[in-house]
């Protein structure tokens, strides 16, 4: 029973239902610690982690992660605990302490290697991918992402070579190449499309948006953010609709609307400041910086850079502190 609650509660998460996904793990844990299954106690809490995250709880999907870590250390579950590792290290980048979460990444990628646990191996370096690209090591980030690519592609992963596909594309946007994302972006949402999961789609569109907004083609990047207007709104990812939030102020103000822009950008602000997703936070006040810059509020927006840049800089978020610098200058 408890076996089949979980794998219940994996649909539901792999749908974006991740109210109900937690409900099914959390009736399953109740199952396994009855019958004190301290492996399975420690599955399931690994997977309300994973349920918590995405809504926003990032305290919360912590402390169930390193709950699931002391017992899978305990009973002596290496390819587990480096799972867990893992999914510690994605929570800890999306707060802001990059070097907690790095170790914990490493730390995983370092047993997975010895243990042979492919799948989980190449998600470690997917997320490693993600750390260092926002540090600004984009060659490290390209290296750890394209090894992530390589193991699913060989394991016949597709769902996660598109997310990794998406990371890729991020990637060669920062490195001053959006043409080049167009396609294997579209591949990805077409793998999103024919797998169901909704959230990894929005993330998706929002980065083919900021491509095209990168390539000066406004219009068309709000084209790809309409078309999901009906998935954000019933979305459960608060991480997704952050992401896209962004990107749509950015458009909106490049379209001629910034007063529509830096409303929207405040609102998503105090959203990723209230719910601890520092990155965001960093990405909003750069976009409202760069509005202010534009728009005739050039001191309220040096003033807004000067602070980001060292804000982001103590933080260890080099990528963006160099944004801020270069947007200052």
């Amino acid at each position: 029973m408890a076996a089949a609650l979980n794998n219940i509660g994996l649909i539901l998460h792999r749908r974006g239902d991740y109210t109900g996904a937690r409900r099914m793990r959390e009736e399953s844990l109740a199952i396994v610690r009855e019958i004190r299954d301290n492996l399975d106690a420690a599955i399931a809490l690994n997977n309300i982690g994973r349920d918590l995250l995405p809504q926003g709880d990032l305290a919360g999907a912590r402390r169930m992660y390193e709950e699931a870590l002391a017992i899978d250390r305990e009973i002596g579950g290496k390819n587990d605990a480096a799972n867990v590792q893992a999914n510690l290290g994605e929570t800890l980048y999306y707060q802001g302490d990059l070097s907690a979460a790095k170790k914990s990444v490493e730390e995983a990628q370092s047993i997975l290697r010895e243990t042979g646990g492919k799948s989980f191996s190449a998600y470690a370096l997917f997320v490693l991918g993600e750390i260092l690209l926002v540090e600004g090591n984009l060659a490290g980030a390209r290296k750890a992402l394209q090894e992530a690519l390589s193991i699913q592609n060989e394991i016949g992963n597709k769902g996660e070579a598109a997310e990794t596909l998406v990371g890729l594309a991020k990637l060669s946007i920062e490195e001053g190449h959006p043409a080049e994302t167009e396609v294997p972006i579209r591949q990805a949402i077409a793998e999103f499309q024919k797998e169901e999961t909704i959230d990894d789609e929005i993330s998706a569109q929002s980065i083919l948006a900021r491509a095209l907004l990168e390539m000066g083609k406004p219009a068309e990047a709000q084209k790809e953010i309409d078309r999901v207007a009906g998935l954000v709104a019933k979305s459960q990812s608060r991480v997704a609709r952050l992401q896209m939030a962004i990107v749509a102020a950015r458009v909106r103000a490049a379209l001629g609307k910034p007063a529509e822009a830096e409303k929207s950008l405040e609102t998503t602000l105090a959203e990723a400041t209230r719910y601890g997703f520092v990155g965001y936070q960093f990405e909003a006040r750069l976009a409202l910086a760069k509005i202010e810059m534009k728009s005739g509020k050039s001191a309220a927006g040096r003033a807004r850079l000067e602070a980001l840049e060292k804000d982001a800089t103590a933080k260890g978020f080099g990528l963006i502190a160099r944004k801020a610098a270069a947007a200052r200058s």
